[in-house]
């Protein structure tokens, strides 16, 4: 998990899958509005960071202005497409479909729990 004091050296840092390939750069952090966790940042990546992707980062880890997660590269590549309101939280139904993709539960109040990011084994 990453730590509050942490999160605000994310933006900017280098995202990696859980098998090591490098995902794009972090450019903004979600946090639960209830819980306070870190819920979701947003990747940038491809030509001129056109490319903008949503991961949860519940059981990811931060070292060094580098964030590994927890979910292969091919997961991440499919992630369904979310929107970011102007009240700084995800659409409805994209979060839905993006806890889904990623197999995050809400097992407690208004938090995002991972419930497994990947069953097999990194290759």
């Amino acid at each position: 998990m990453i730590a509050r004091h942490q999160a605000q050296h994310l933006p900017g840092a280098r995202a990696f899958s859980r098998e090591g390939t490098e995902m794009g750069t972090v450019r903004e952090v979600l946090d639960d509005p209830v819980t306070g966790l870190h819920g979701f940042v947003e990747l940038e990546s491809g030509l001129l960071g056109r490319s903008r992707t949503w991961v949860p980062v519940l059981q990811a880890t931060f070292d060094d202005l580098r964030l590994d997660l927890p979910y292969r590269a091919e997961r991440i590549r499919h992630a369904p497409h979310a929107t970011l309101g102007p009240d700084r939280v995800l659409d409805a139904a994209g979060e839905v479909a993006l806890r889904e993709h990623y197999r995050v539960d809400d097992e407690y109040a208004g938090g995002a729990q991972a419930v497994g990011p990947e069953d097999e084994p990194p290759s």
